[in-house]
């Protein structure tokens, strides 16, 4: 469950998390657009539930792991940093392959077909295309 102080208010966003505790909520998702954590440091002060207390300090991103554990917070989601890293490392490749005569040239910057593959555990592809023949024979549909 979530709530956004920025949008309600310290005291409307105190108010819903109480709620969602009596509700049967697992933990409270906190959110602040702010550009650092104050607002949410506050909540977590103020916070007098049992819940958990999850942020996503995208906005606030210079805040120290160990701040966040001094007020109670008890998990941290990186919502897009992966896929941010993705994005910057694909730039990079595609501008890099434009500018090679081949893809030799760029192959310590990509990953290997072997780890794709492991992955994808295609290597255990046939291995479970057998298990599901054997099960869809005793189903009587093979």
């Amino acid at each position: 469950v979530e709530a956004l102080i920025s949008g309600v208010g310290m005291d409307e966003a105190l108010k819903r998390a109480t709620a969602y505790e009596k509700a049967g909520a697992d933990a409270i998702l906190i959110h602040s657009k702010k550009k650092t954590p104050e607002e949410i440091f506050k909540f977590a002060d103020l916070w007098e539930g049992e819940l958990p207390i999850v942020v996503v300090p995208t906005t606030y991103d210079s805040v120290k792991i160990n701040e966040l554990v001094s007020h109670k917070i008890k998990m941290v989601i990186h919502a897009n940093q992966t896929l941010r890293a993705a994005h910057a490392s694909m730039s990079r490749v595609l501008k890099q392959m434009i500018k090679s005569d081949s893809i030799n040239e760029i192959k310590e910057e990509i990953s290997s077909m072997e780890d794709i593959f492991n992955l994808q555990e295609m290597y255990d592809v046939k291995a479970k295309e057998k298990q599901i023949e054997e099960k869809l024979k005793k189903l009587g549909y093979v």
